[in-house]
């Protein structure tokens, strides 16, 4: 199946913001306020607390999709020290250069569709037939939403790759109508929740 190297992220954002824009209450300065993309908490979280036990420092992480995150930042006037998304072009379309006039480009990852052993049609997936299997009746898949996750959206662009390089044109409407919305989340975190709990067979994940 045809693959999406979505770029992961990370930009300093307090040293860049404009002043007065802290929200109240704000931490102390020995603090460290982290806002993290769902699809990269874990690696983000083990690297942080690292250096919390090294510094002493005290770290708050915030989680949640990348737009959402940037939204925190442009809409509430939320300003963390460090920002950790999922998709190069939140930078440029809603954080520069209102909120900061860099970003790190630091990993790259691809789009998977992940299952269980208990996922219906797990044992039919292969290179050539996983688009029969995601569109085959009462497939549950779960997806994130492209208003607030990169994962989301680059979702429905991996569908649409499919449909140019299989020839074929409404596989992708036949494997959404499986993603309900009640099977829709709003990061890749929540995504993860579902498949462990049995609730779908399939997520489309990084």
């Amino acid at each position: 199946m045809p693959r999406i190297p979505p770029v992961l992220f990370g930009v300093l954002v307090a040293a860049c913001s404009a002043p007065g824009t802290a929200e109240r209450g704000a931490p102390p300065p020995d603090s460290l306020v982290v806002f993290v993309a769902a699809s990269l908490a874990q690696p983000v979280h083990a690297a942080i607390g690292g250096y919390a036990a090294r510094s002493g420092a005290v770290v708050r992480e915030e989680r949640g999709g990348s737009v959402e995150l940037a939204r925190r930042i442009t809409e509430l006037r939320r300003v963390p020290d460090l920002l950790v998304l999922a998709d190069a072009d939140v930078f440029p379309r809603l954080l520069v250069p209102s909120a900061t006039s860099w970003y790190l480009t630091f990993a790259r990852d691809r789009m998977v569709i992940a299952y269980t052993p208990r996922s219906r049609g797990a044992s039919e997936l292969s290179r050539d037939g996983w688009r029969r299997v995601l569109a085959g009746s009462g497939v549950r898949i779960g997806r994130a939403d492209p208003a607030t996750a990169p994962v989301g959206y680059r979702t429905l662009v991996m569908l649409a790759l499919a449909e140019r390089h299989y020839h074929d044109g409404d596989v992708g409407a036949r494997i959404l109508a499986n993603a309900k919305p009640e099977y829709l989340r709003a990061d890749a975190a929540q995504l993860a929740t579902l498949l462990e709990e049995g609730e779908v067979d399939y997520v489309i994940d990084y």
